[in-house]
């Protein structure tokens, strides 16, 4: 089932903190320093890309360890788990060629 259109697009609390503190950042720091790409790693796959996260890398976890994913346009409105496989490709094991000496 849909989410409900009035709940609003689901969005970690952790993520929306850190985008508060780095709204905050930048306007104090506008001219002293560059754009830093920042990084935020979370655990939520279910979190909805906005366009304030976009040009970001977000570190998403799979299970065993985090997968960054740099966030762009054509994902916006897309969940993070989309873009975060959790399983391997199945890949066949080859059979190993033996060489037999003939006498």
């Amino acid at each position: 089932m849909a989410r409900s259109i009035w709940k609003l697009p689901y969005i970690s609390p952790a993520i929306t903190r850190l985008l508060k503190r780095e709204s905050k950042k930048s306007v104090t720091d506008l001219n002293t320093s560059k754009k830093k790409n920042i990084t935020i790693s979370t655990y939520s796959r279910n979190t909805v890309i906005i366009p304030a996260l976009l040009d970001k890398t977000i570190k998403v976890y799979i299970g065993n360890k985090f997968l960054s994913i740099l966030i762009t346009t054509e994902m916006l409105g897309h969940k993070l788990g989309e873009f975060a496989l959790t399983r391997k490709k199945y890949i066949p094991k080859q059979k190993k060629i033996t060489k037999t000496t003939t006498k």
